[in-house]
């Protein structure tokens, strides 16, 4: 399986002649942008969540568990692993590339693509050498992989 990392920007004008699907990721306090229509992809995924790690969420939660913004950040969970997993799978056998688009194509979507590369093709190193995956991301899509 081939993956494909954008940005923001980027998912607005790519073009490929590839059976694909794409998984737009977006914050709480924000939107997915719509993308151009291309006869190639068959579906879209877009899922909300915050980028922050597992260090970091625990840090927030303690220091801010009265602050109504911490109280609205949304936290990647199993809730959204098992989202991602069944999108994919749905369409494992249609297609020839995942497309992952975040805000700035390299924290949360690198998660999400480095998991997934490493439960379908069983290597993730590519994502670590050239992108910063989100490690509660990678770790929880892993372990709900593993359970289905």
């Amino acid at each position: 399986m081939e993956f494909l990392i954008l940005n923001r920007d980027r998912v607005k004008s790519y073009s490929t002649e590839k059976k694909h699907i794409l998984i737009q990721i977006y914050c709480h306090d924000d939107y997915a942008e719509p993308t151009l229509h291309l006869w190639t992809r068959l579906d879209t995924l877009q899922i909300q969540f915050d980028d922050w790690d597992e260090n970091a969420k625990n840090k927030i939660c303690e220091l801010y568990k009265t602050s109504q913004k911490a109280k609205e950040m949304i936290f990647f969970s199993e809730k959204h692993a098992k989202r991602i997993i069944k999108f994919v799978k749905r369409y494992l056998d249609k297609i020839e590339l995942i497309v992952c688009q975040c805000d700035a194509g390299i924290s949360r979507s690198a998660g999400v693509t480095a998991a997934l590369s490493k439960c379908i093709n069983d290597d993730d190193e590519y994502f670590f050498k050239h992108y910063l995956p989100n490690s509660l991301v990678h770790s929880t899509i892993l372990k709900e992989w593993n359970k289905s």
